[in-house]
C-alpha cells in the first residue's frame, strides 16, 4: 500500500493555505513532496525527493520559523551525496512570488570515503533573531578536529540569512569554535542523523 499525506501549511502572507502531499514510490524505496500554492488555480511550486534516507515521509519535510523575524521556511531533509560519500544536508526555501527560493543550506552529516575519510555535521541554534550553526569536522571519523561557529541574521531585503561578522564574539566562543553556552538554543536542526 502506498503511504500518502495531505498537509496544509502557510508559507506565504497570502491567506490562502499551501498544499503539500507526501506520498511514497515504492519502486524507488523513497518519498516525494510536492508543494502547491493556490493564486487562482493550485500551482505545482516545487518537487523534493529524497533518494534514501527517508524511512517515514513525515521527515522528508517540515515547516518552522528559525527566528522570530524570519518568515515559516520549508526545511527539506535530502542526501546529496554520490558514490565516495554520504552527504545529508537541510535546505531552506522560502515561498515568495508563487515560487519557492532557497535560503540556506545546511551539512546534517558528511561522511567521505576515499582519499581523506573525514565527517563533518552541523547543528543550528538561535537566539531571538540570530541563526548560530555549528560545523564539526572529525578526521578520521571519531576524532574532532575542528569546531567552528557562524552567525546568521534574516534579511528582509535579500530574503536569506546573510553572515553577521561583527556577533562572532557574543554568540561564538573563539577559543573552542563552539557555541556560548546560554546564549541560543537548538532549533531541532538537523533532525537527523
Amino acid at each position: 500500500m502506498t503511504d500518502i499525506s495531505l498537509r496544509r501549511v502557510r508559507l506565504d502572507d497570502n491567506p490562502e493555505l499551501e498544499a503539500v502531499l507526501v506520498t511514497e514510490a515504492p519502486a524507488e524505496h523513497t518519498y516525494a513532496a510536492y508543494v502547491f500554492d493556490k493564486h487562482v488555480a493550485c500551482n505545482l511550486v516545487f518537487k523534493f525527493w529524497d533518494r534514501q534516507w527517508t524511512r517515514d515521509g513525515n521527515n522528508l519535510i517540515r515547516v518552522q520559523k528559525l527566528t522570530e523575524d524570519s518568515p515559516p521556511l520549508l526545511l527539506c531533509y535530502r542526501d546529496l551525496g554520490g558514490s565516495d560519500g554520504v552527504l545529508l544536508t537541510t535546505e531552506a526555501f522560502q515561498l515568495r512570488e508563487g515560487k519557492l527560493w532557497p535560503v540556506f543550506e545546511i551539512t546534517n552529516y558528511e561522511e567521505v570515503f576515499f582519499v581523506s575519510p573525514h565527517t563533518t555535521r552541523q547543528r543550528v541554534f538561535a537566539s531571538r533573531n540570530r541563526l548560530v550553526i555549528h560545523t564539526i569536522r572529525e578526521e578520521p571519523p571519531g576524532k574532532t578536529v575542528r569546531n567552528q561557529c557562524e552567525v546568521r541574521r534574516w534579511d528582509a531585503a535579500k530574503n536569506t540569512f546573510v553572515a553577521v561578522l561583527d556577533e562572532q564574539m557574543e554568540h561564538c566562543d573563539s577559543g573552542t569554535g563552539k557555541p556560548v553556552a546560554g546564549k541560543s538554543s537548538w532549533t531541532g536542526l538537523p533532525a537527523y542523523p
